[in-house]
């Protein structure tokens, strides 16, 4: 058989290389954790070396941008990730990094490092607030210049203290100050973006006293000042969560139906203090509502219940200190309507399973009303001798369904149940045989 032998094999020294060639970091601030590197290289490609390999990295200008003096590549990988630190403006001028390590040729394109100016941001401030409104938490973040890979995920390399406050206030005074806290606290004049992170916060812009306009700013020596937008206090009003209701004539809606709310330009805000409303019924003989409800500190809304009295329209006000009325809630108050579940056919001398029930037709929530006191529906067969069932039935307060109830089966034939009460609109069943 004949010998095979490769082709030589040329084993050439290796080299160090970075990813990039050029890098921009804020001043003050650290490169992204996963945005330089440099490798080990033969022939422009990576490879992964036995053997851990000790980097020693330079920088041209230590006094404008810093890097570790050392990183180690692991034994089987072929980089290691590394920061840079801007430590003073370059003005233009790029600072040159260097990598050495025994036994490997330098990077033939050295890495070159501007510096620039970080640039500051506002987050979470609301523009649209209310009079009495509970303070609002907003960000203050810190990101890179253009022109690096990775600006936003540049950290900073110590504490930087940023002062925050209140501008162009119109009357003075509208907001009492910046706090540390969504509620007690102290009163803040700066917030600390802390060393390896890129923002602060939150801190809070005090609650509004009357209604005006101001902006928050933040600032920090040798940095762009930053302003929000102008933010806006308006008087609050109140809202109720629909237009128009429809109710059972002796019958409330459903617990968690029915809401108003504290509002500022049609959106639902979190007041400090408690609010007491004043809920009324134009026509107190079509429906009911509680005299009050309130809102509690800390909330935006509050629920209640509407009694359906007599048949026919009306409208539910709402109205509160220092607060819009609310537009209008029209209310119908109509009869319920009785409906049947079974009952299903049987034979002689056994019983069938069926109930009655009330649903509102028209309503948001038909089948979620119950009645206001025990209400009474009379049951009739249309044929006794062939079935027999309850003379009445009863359901009880708060529910809108009866107890379960028996057809009797007497004899062979069919029938049906008719079910009626006052104020109900009465239901029938549908044919019901009774077999041998």
């Amino acid at each position: 058989m004949s010998t095979v032998i490769s082709p030589v094999i040329t084993v050439s020294a290796p080299e160090l290389k970075f990813n990039r060639t050029t890098e921009m970091v804020g001043k003050g601030m650290r490169t992204y954790v996963n945005s330089l590197y440099v490798q080990r290289v033969v022939n422009g490609s990576a490879f992964s070396g036995v053997d851990a390999l000790v980097v020693n990295l330079s920088s041209s200008d230590p006094s404008k941008v810093s890097v570790p003096a050392s990183v180690t590549i692991p034994a089987g990988s072929s980089s290691v990730y590394f920061r840079s630190t801007g430590v003073e403006l370059t003005q233009g001028a790029a600072v040159t990094i260097d990598a050495t390590a025994e036994g490997y040729t330098a990077p033939a394109a050295k890495l070159q490092i501007q510096v620039g100016e970080p640039v500051l941001s506002l987050s979470g401030v609301d523009v649209s607030r209310s009079v009495g409104q509970a303070r609002n938490g907003f960000y203050i973040g810190i990101r890179g210049p253009a022109g690096g890979p990775s600006p936003t995920n540049q950290t900073m390399a110590t504490s930087l203290p940023v002062s925050v406050a209140i501008e162009q206030a119109n009357p003075a005074g509208l907001v009492d100050g910046i706090y540390s806290a969504g509620a007690g606290g102290a009163a803040v004049t700066e917030a600390v973006i802390p060393a390896g992170s890129n923002s602060a916060g939150p801190v809070y812009v005090g609650t509004p006293s009357t209604t005006g306009t101001y902006r928050v700013s933040a600032t920090t020596a040798g940095m762009n000042v930053v302003t929000s937008p102008l933010v806006t206090v308006s008087a609050p009003e109140l809202k109720f969560n629909r237009t128009t209701e429809v109710v059972g004539k002796g019958m409330r809606t459903q617990v968690n139906s029915l809401y108003v709310q504290r509002v500022v330009n049609g959106s639902a805000f979190s007041g400090v203090d408690a609010l007491v409303i004043n809920l009324e019924c134009s026509a107190p003989t079509i429906c009911s509502v509680p005299t009050t409800v309130t809102i509690p500190a800390g909330g935006s809304s509050a629920y209640f219940q509407v009694t359906g009295a007599g048949l026919g329209d009306t409208t539910i006000t709402a109205a509160a200190a220092g607060h819009t009325s609310a537009e209008n809630l029209a209310v119908r108050t109509v009869d319920p309507q009785l409906v049947f579940s079974g009952p299903s056919s049987t034979s002689v001398g056994s019983q069938s399973n069926f109930s009655l029930s009330l649903t509102v037709p028209g309503s948001s929530a038909p089948n979620s009303q119950g009645v206001a006191a025990p209400t009474v529906v009379t049951l009739t067969s249309s044929a006794p001798g062939v079935a027999s069932v309850p003379a009445t039935a009863t359901i009880a307060t708060g529910s809108r369904t009866t107890s379960t109830l028996q057809l009797t089966g007497i004899a062979p034939g069919s029938t049906s149940v008719t079910a009626s009460g006052s104020g109900l609109i009465s239901a029938t069943s549908g044919v019901v045989s009774v077999s041998p």
